[in-house]
């Protein structure tokens, strides 16, 4: 039986994702920012805001329906305070 992988290879996964999600934002891609949140959040697993952005990225990945640069600057700020929060968790 193989061992699940460190809490750090999920953080260090999560903040390359968050990365992106920033660049994208500072592009104007706001769909791309949103799914990008989403899995920086998924990543680090810890889900207080994950629902929300988990409805935007959908909202952005499958639907024709544009995502507001103001909605998409909100995930990307939860999702820096969800990766924050577990890295602080775990103490890293």
């Amino acid at each position: 039986m193989s061992r699940a992988p460190a809490p750090t290879t999920y953080i260090r996964k999560a903040e390359t994702t968050l990365s992106g999600a920033r660049i994208l934002l500072s592009s104007g891609d706001a769909d791309g920012a949103c799914s990008r949140a989403y899995y920086a959040m998924f990543d680090a697993e810890h889900g207080g805001d994950l629902n929300k952005v988990q409805t935007l990225r959908e909202l952005a990945d499958y639907s024709g329906d544009p995502i507001g640069i103001d909605r998409a600057a909100w995930a990307v700020e939860r999702a820096e305070a969800f990766v924050s929060a577990v890295k602080a968790a775990f103490g890293l």
